[in-house]
């Protein structure tokens, strides 16, 4: 699989950035964003992209790819210094987060959004008695026990209590 011009066997860092809002994918671009490390470097990422998420209802989450640890260092802060936008056309110049979760942490829900059945992204995706469908993002990829692909059995296995 090839993203951003560049070869999948290349070793390099990857930070998915997860936005409260839809991201303009024609924005998206390597210098729109630094990332500080923890040794006071700040690094260009060489690839910012929606992939693999390019459904309507997915582009929230841009994924960096770069050097953002060399050494002993750590990536301890990602901005938008370049002109990135929402699809509304806001400028999201000046966001940052200083909250880097380290891979070994793994992957945890951060924003879930309910949304009804007919949104454009849902329409025909729900069984025809649906009333409402949430929708879950997670900070990194989400895999089963060593690496496999998610099904249905885990799809079907999330429950959501509304009180």
């Amino acid at each position: 699989m090839r993203w951003c011009n560049r070869s999948a066997v290349e070793p390099q860092d990857g930070m998915p950035l997860v936005f409260s809002v839809q991201i303009d994918a024609d924005s998206v671009s390597p210098s729109a964003f630094a990332v500080l490390t923890s040794e006071g470097t700040r690094v260009t990422p060489l690839c910012a992209t929606l992939r693999p998420a390019l459904e309507s209802l997915e582009q929230r989450t841009v994924l960096l790819v770069g050097e953002f640890s060399p050494g002993d260092a750590t990536p301890a802060r990602v901005e938008v210094v370049g002109s990135l936008k929402d699809k509304q056309g806001n400028a999201l110049t000046g966001l940052y987060s200083d909250k880097i979760t380290a891979l070994a942490e793994g992957p945890s829900l951060v924003f879930a959004e309910s949304l009804s059945p007919a949104s454009a992204g849902l329409s025909g995706e729900c069984p025809a008695r649906t009333e409402q469908a949430i929708q879950l993002t997670w900070e990194g990829g989400v895999t089963g026990p060593m690496g496999t692909r998610l099904g249905e059995a885990q799809r079907t296995s999330v429950t959501i209590l509304l009180e």
